[in-house]
C-alpha cells in the first residue's frame, strides 16, 4: 500500500471515541503546555512549515514529547490570538519526522486520539479557557480533515472553521462574518 493511500485510509478511519480513551497513559509521554514565548522551542518547526518565523503575539502552544524519561522534544506548535471574545487558532505544525522515530506502543496510543495535530488541538481547547468560539482558517485539504476530527465544524464562509464554545445561537452569524472580514490569519 502507498503512503497516500495509508494517508486515504486513515484519514477516513474515525479515532476511538475520547470518552473511550486513558490520557493518562498518553500523557506519560505526550504535553501541551502553554508558553510565553515559543521561538526557541518551535521557532525552526514553524520557519520549516510557514516560511516565517513565530508571529509575536500571545498565545503560544508546544507540544513536548518524552520518549524516555529526561529526553524531551518539541514536536508541535499552535497560536491563538485574541479577538473580541472569541480565539483566532492557526499555525498548526507537527514534526513528522519526529513522529517517524516513535515507537510502535507511543503510535498506538496516539491513534486513540485520532492524530498528534488532533490531540494538540483537543488539548490547548481545553486550555485556552472560556470564550465565544474559536475560529481557524484552513485552506489545506489534510488539516480540515483534522480540524473536524478535533471539534471544528464550517462555517459556511470559505477556509473559515469554528469551535462554537459559550456564544448564543442568535450571535453566531454576526461573529462568522467578523471573524470572515479578517481574512487569513
Amino acid at each position: 500500500m502507498s503512503l497516500i493511500d495509508r494517508l486515504r485510509k486513515w484519514l477516513d478511519s474515525p479515532p476511538t471515541a475520547p470518552a473511550a480513551v486513558d490520557r493518562r497513559a498518553l500523557h506519560e509521554f505526550l504535553r501541551v503546555i502553554e508558553v510565553p514565548d515559543a521561538t526557541d522551542t518551535a521557532g525552526p518547526l514553524f520557519l520549516k512549515k510557514f516560511k516565517h518565523p513565530i508571529p509575536d503575539y500571545p498565545r503560544h502552544f508546544i507540544m513536548q514529547y518524552e520518549r524516555v524519561p529526561g529526553e524531551i522534544t518539541t514536536i508541535g506548535y499552535v497560536h491563538y490570538l485574541a479577538f473580541e471574545n472569541c480565539w483566532l487558532c492557526g499555525g498548526m505544525c507537527i514534526d513528522g519526522m519526529a513522529q517517524r522515530r516513535m515507537p510502535r506502543e507511543h503510535l498506538e496510543q496516539i491513534r486513540t486520539v485520532g492524530s498528534l495535530a488532533e490531540h494538540m488541538l483537543r488539548e490547548s481547547f481545553h486550555q485556552i479557557g472560556p470564550c465565544q468560539a474559536i475560529f481557524g482558517y484552513v485552506g489545506e485539504a489534510s488539516a480540515r480533515i483534522v480540524d473536524l476530527r478535533a471539534g471544528f465544524v464550517d462555517t459556511g464562509e470559505p477556509l473559515l472553521m469554528v469551535v462554537w464554545r459559550d456564544a448564543r445561537e442568535d450571535e453566531k452569524a454576526a461573529l462568522v462574518k467578523r471573524a470572515a472580514a479578517l481574512g487569513p490569519f
